[in-house]
Formats: C-alpha cells, sequence, structure tokens
C-alpha cells in the first residue's frame, strides 16, 4: 500500500512532506463504522500535530479513566502536570422521540439487531447515537492548550473507538441504550403482530 503524502506549510520550517504510514492508513480502515465516525469526527477538528500526539498517548496507556455516559464522554488524561487532565466529548442532544425512532429503525430492518451485536449499525442510526457532523459535537479539556481539540481529546477518542470496536454495545450507550433491552423492546411487537 503506498504512502499517503500531500505538502504542508509549517511555520517557520517551509513546506515539508507529511507522510501517513500504511500501518496508520490500515488502522482507521480496520475500525468499524461506529469507532471510524468517533475518530474522523475528532480528527476533522484537529491538526496533524496533535493527532499523532494524541494517538501515541492512546498507545501509551496515557488515558487513565474513560466513562461512557448518556450523551457524553468523560476521560482523564495523565500529562505532563501531576493530575491528569480532564477530557469532555459532549454529543448533541436528542429527544425522546429521537432514541425512540432507534428502536424504530432497528424493528423495521431486518437482522439489524444481530448486525448491532457485530458493530455494524446503518448511517441513519449513527447520526442518531452520535452524531450527524463534527461540528455538532463540543470538545472540553482542562490542558492549557487553547486548541478546540487537543492531543489529550484525540487520545480519548481513540480509546473510545477502541472500546466501540471491541464492545458494539458501547456505542448504544452513548445514548444511555442497552442491547438486550433494545431487543426485547424491538421483538415484543413482533411477537404481538405474529400472535
Amino acid at each position: 500500500m503506498a504512502a499517503e503524502q500531500d505538502n504542508v506549510i509549517y511555520a517557520n520550517f517551509g513546506a515539508r512532506k507529511r507522510v501517513s504510514s500504511p500501518e496508520q492508513v490500515h488502522r482507521v480502515s480496520a475500525l468499524s463504522d461506529a469507532a471510524t465516525r468517533v475518530t474522523q469526527f475528532i480528527y476533522k477538528n484537529a491538526d496533524s500535530g496533535r493527532i499523532s500526539r494524541g494517538r501515541q498517548y492512546a498507545a501509551g496507556g496515557h488515558v487513565v479513566g474513560l466513562d461512557v455516559r448518556n450523551g457524553a464522554v468523560h476521560g482523564r488524561v495523565a500529562g505532563s502536570q501531576n493530575e491528569p487532565f480532564a477530557v469532555l466529548i459532549q454529543l448533541p442532544f436528542r429527544s425522546n422521540d429521537d432514541i425512540a425512532r432507534i428502536s424504530e429503525i432497528f424493528a423495521r430492518t431486518p437482522n439489524s439487531l444481530a448486525q448491532a451485536r457485530e458493530g455494524v449499525f446503518s448511517p441513519e442510526v449513527l447520526d442518531l447515537l452520535f452524531a450527524a457532523d463534527a461540528d455538532e459535537l463540543r470538545f472540553s479539556c482542562t490542558c492549557p492548550d487553547s486548541s478546540y481539540v487537543c492531543k489529550h481529546v484525540v487520545a480519548v477518542g481513540d480509546k473510545l473507538a477502541a472500546r466501540i470496536d471491541a464492545d458494539p454495545a458501547v456505542a448504544l450507550s452513548l445514548r444511555g441504550l442497552d442491547l438486550g433491552r433494545l431487543e426485547q423492546s424491538v421483538r415484543a411487537p413482533a411477537e404481538s403482530v405474529a400472535k
């Protein structure tokens, strides 16, 4: 696989080539759709240096806490300070009707629950679970970096993507959903129709 290249102008250094190694390109493409959406939306708001350092932080074990809640992800990243930095990735608001629509989509789509257990979600479900556009997300970190998306946010995003890849139910927990309860809510109407 050929490395991807483009010219980048660096302050005080002039034009340089930026090269993504084949293993970096492969790593992103090997993620599930949900995990890929997480990383792409975070990377869209970060420069290549912060992305590279954030990925190194994630791979190096600097993410010391990751709490997935309904509508937000809270992370703690060990950095250059004595205390870990607190990271928040806030998802856009979803109404009860929006959440109910997720169940409806699963109910009308054959094999959608089996696919969800494998980490395969339709784009419409991903829009509702995560966001339709990167600009809908809000990021914050307690580090002194003034950039909107710092390396700590990238590190938490990478760990979140890895967790979603390992356990697709984490994508549902971003909206307070549980796969088991979702299966019951989808099967109940189908069983009553069958009777």
